[in-house]
């Protein structure tokens, strides 16, 4: 309707000789005039909005604009650390980081995000820094003490570790990563038992959690819980969570209780998905061999031959099945004659 009304008041002022042409300047100014006014874009709104939508590439000059005319404002900070995060550009993040000391030394969730920067460049001393200072800021921060209790591990500070982790639980029973580290930690100081009771929570609150699943397997099979290993497994495989290494663990225990097919089975598995798993394809060829399938032996010894580390063991079993082939040619032959 309004289009109609301003095509029928420019062409009434032409035929009136009242206004120009209605290509020209004045007609374009007059039809600007008549135009509702475009809303002004909120870069502050547009940014968080975009953020919040994980659109990372269209809020981060939202956000920086944003932050030009809004300082100090700690949510759009913090916003475009994480933004920057999420576009891979950790050392974009660190420069904000540090030129906005004012905000990140007075947040917890800043000095977080300036942990989780240094983690990213691979600093880990800085990373426990930052996160320690979060920690500081506020000691409700479950976040901050899972990612230092993962430090404190992987550094092998076990008994740091596991006072952090337990720090984290206390906040957040369930928080799956801090009782799977806590599990770990538990076997390196060697509490079984704390750590089997991680891993039966976790069983009841995130039964689906694959690393804990494979350390669970892991544990049963160096106690000789075969079976419970391979049922554990055999979740980790409805999940699509089992890779070569635990595909060959799988076969080792389907042969501890003498499934010979299963073992196969797995082992074949294993180097499917890495056609270089030497230990699965060694394992193989002797239990084939074992089981005098000697031309499916013969062809996974050829195949290790290939391999530098394992072409003298490998050429020593191709020989010894082609001789044990041989003889039971000649003694089909003397069968034969004989008949």
């Amino acid at each position: 309707m309004l289009a109609l009304f301003k095509q029928a008041w420019i062409q009434a002022g032409e035929d009136l000789g009242q206004l120009p042409p209605a290509e020209g300047p004045a007609s374009a100014l007059i039809v600007s005039m008549l135009e509702p006014p475009k809303p002004k874009v909120d870069p502050l709104v547009e940014g968080l909005a975009a953020y919040q939508a994980s659109r990372y590439a269209e809020a981060r000059p939202l956000l920086e604009q944003a932050l030009a005319q809004h300082p100090s404002h700690a949510e759009a900070f913090e916003a475009l650390v994480r933004t920057l995060m999420a576009l891979d550009a950790p050392e974009d993040a660190l420069e904000w980081l540090v030129k906005k000391q004012h905000l990140t030394r007075r947040s917890a969730n800043l000095q977080y995000a300036l942990g989780e920067v240094h983690l990213l460049r691979g600093d880990r001393e800085s990373a426990a820094a930052a996160f320690g200072k979060a920690i500081a800021l506020n000691d409700s921060h479950t976040d901050a003490y899972i990612r230092l209790g993962v430090l404190h591990y992987e550094a092998r500070r076990h008994a740091e570790a596991r006072r952090m982790l337990d720090r984290a639980i206390f906040l957040d029973r369930a928080a799956p990563v801090a009782r799977y580290y806590l599990a770990l930690t538990s076997v390196e100081l060697e509490d079984a038992l704390r750590a089997q009771a991680q891993l039966h929570y976790l069983r009841h609150v995130a039964p689906d959690y694959a690393p804990a699943l494979q350390l669970e397997a892991s544990l049963a099979m160096k106690q000789g819980h075969y079976r419970q290993a391979i049922a554990v497994f055999n979740h980790l495989a409805d999940l699509r969570a089992l890779d070569a290494n635990a595909y060959t663990e799988l076969a080792k225990a389907h042969r501890a209780i003498g499934n010979t097919e299963e073992a196969l089975n797995a082992y074949r598995n294993a180097y499917t998905i890495d056609r270089h798993h030497w230990e699965a394809l060694s394992a193989a060829a002797a239990l084939l061999e074992e089981q005098r399938h000697l031309d499916q032996a013969l062809a996974l010894y050829e195949r290790l031959s290939r391999s530098l580390a394992h072409r003298v063991p490998a050429n020593y079993a191709i020989a010894r099945i082609q001789r044990a082939m041989a003889t039971m040619a000649q003694a089909m032959a003397g069968d034969r004659q004989s008949a």
